[in-house]
């Protein structure tokens, strides 16, 4: 059961840095290219609709997948995956009262607890990459650099942690943060 939960959930990642990358791309070139432009108008549309269920649903999925990895599969989380755990699941019910009182002011501060999440979590991931300085934080019984999940040759729960965060914050700055653009329109 837990290589296909790790399977779907590491297969759900890749997709979403497909995802992530495109909506930063047509971020990027919007004012190059009237076409991405006009697809960045399209995405901050559907985000305008979707950016109220849609993070809570992210976040939720990464908590329960955390637990269940924990819980039901018996991976012992190290250090740094406590504190990245602590940064995300405040964000469930955080965003949810967000959500079911329709108001933007939650999705716009959880940016106060997903860019330190986004902050350990590459640092945890480059630990897991590198080997480096394990004694520092790590504890040996459980250390930082192990891997519970590597699939595709770079999908850990780190990686996985790091997707959500970056997600979230997206999302937040796409709705809440930006000012509107007008680059092509008279």
């Amino acid at each position: 059961m837990t290589e296909f939960v790790t399977l779907i959930l590491a297969t759900s990642t890749v997709i979403s840095h497909v995802i992530i990358f495109v909506v930063l791309f047509f971020w990027v070139t919007q004012k190059k290219f009237k076409v991405a432009y006009q697809l960045n108008l399209q995405i901050k549309k559907y985000l305008k609709v979707s950016h109220k269920w849609f993070p809570f649903l992210i976040v939720l999925i990464g908590s329960l997948s955390s637990l269940y990895y924990s819980e039901v599969s018996g991976f012992l989380p190290c250090e740094l995956c406590w504190y990245e755990r602590i940064a995300m699941y405040p964000l469930v019910p955080f965003l949810l009262v967000g959500w079911v009182i329709k108001e933007n002011i939650f999705l716009k501060w959880s940016i106060l607890l997903t860019v330190p999440g986004i902050i350990l979590t590459i640092y945890h991931y480059q630990l897991q990459l590198t080997q480096f300085n394990i004694n520092e934080i790590c504890d040996l019984t459980v250390p930082c650099t192990e891997r519970w999940i590597w699939e595709y040759s770079y999908i850990s729960m780190p990686m996985m942690a790091l997707t959500i965060f970056l997600s979230v914050t997206i999302i937040s700055i796409y709705v809440c943060w930006r000012k509107e653009d007008n680059y092509y329109e008279t």
